[in-house]
């Protein structure tokens, strides 16, 4: 062997040495373990990517760059293996339908750029402290497996692969952690309601008109870039769908239930739908996932128009 292939060897056998350990979670749509352990799990569950080529790639999110040799098609099925779950507010460098080729430098910039990592996600519409555990199937009408804990339970990497043996969930390729959290918020919005004061009973001390028993459903837009009819937006928590020629469109809210107990909290009108142009509901709640939009059902809810 030559020197100069020597070295190569060398620096290559450092690098790999120096991997950091992978643990970026965008939205809690998975866990959180080491990156080669994540993603050679992934493809052990997951043969949808069997039959391509290997590639090695490096993803760079907010400045962190990690580097994996495995199968993929496109650059997605890359995002997809490394466990990056992308939001609407995420920017990539390259098409996510582009072919995926080795040496490919996939760069993930988020909104939030702070590199805060947590596999799990909050939610008041679970009780306080309770822990959901969803697994899905894929597919354009997934089977879904449900589990619920005590928060007592410690869900960790351990805790999930033993479950998905136990109950024997190979099949199931998609992972959602959730915690019910009391003062979790459900709206995404703040610009523009920097004056809303709440009484004790999370109701805004002032606004112009009170709506009682809004018939509320809710929807989620999760890993869709759609948009709002109202200046073309793209959809987030805070937006609301309405029949526009009772509540016109950019009207600001605050959402809450009789007793306080619920707040969706600052709502802009900023869609509607046929059902609520046909009233079969007043309003059609943005939800952050679609497993939440599944628990919110159907609820009766105050708004306050502030706006």
């Amino acid at each position: 062997m030559s020197l100069f292939a020597l070295l190569i060897c060398s620096f290559t056998l450092f690098v790999i040495c120096q991997t950091k350990t992978f643990a970026y979670k965008r939205d809690a749509k998975s866990f959180v373990m080491s990156m080669d352990e994540y993603t050679d799990w992934r493809i052990e569950n997951d043969q949808t990517y069997a039959q391509s080529s290997m590639q090695t790639v490096t993803i760079n999110i907010d400045g962190e760059e990690y580097t994996k040799t495995f199968h993929g098609d496109k650059v997605k099925d890359a995002i997809y293996l490394f466990g990056i779950d992308l939001e609407d507010t995420d920017e990539v460098n390259l098409d996510v339908e582009k072919p995926l080729e080795d040496g490919d430098n996939i760069i993930i910039t988020s909104k939030e750029g702070n590199g805060e990592e947590s596999f799990i996600h909050f939610t008041p519409l679970l009780p306080d402290g309770k822990k959901r555990i969803i697994f899905t199937n894929g597919g354009s009408n997934p089977q879904r497996k449900v589990y619920d804990f005590d928060r007592d339970i410690s869900i960790d990497v351990n805790f999930l692969k033993n479950l998905v043996e136990e109950e024997n969930l190979k099949d199931y390729k998609r992972i959602w952690v959730y915690v019910g959290k009391s003062d979790a918020p459900l709206s995404a919005l703040t610009k523009g309601f920097e004056d809303v004061k709440l009484d004790s009973n999370n109701k805004p001390k002032k606004y112009l008109k009170k709506l009682e028993d809004m018939n509320s459903v809710a929807y989620s837009a999760n890993n869709r870039r759609t948009r709002v009819s109202w200046g073309n937006k793209t959809t987030i928590p805070g937006y609301i769908a309405v029949d526009p020629d009772k509540i016109p469109y950019g009207t600001k809210l605050f959402i809450v239930s009789k007793d306080g107990s619920f707040v969706y909290g600052n709502a802009i009108a900023a869609d509607t739908g046929k059902g609520l142009k046909e009233g079969t509901c007043d309003f059609d709640l943005i939800i952050d996932s679609y497993e939440e939009s599944c628990w919110f059902g159907r609820k009766y809810l105050e708004a306050y128009i502030i706006g």
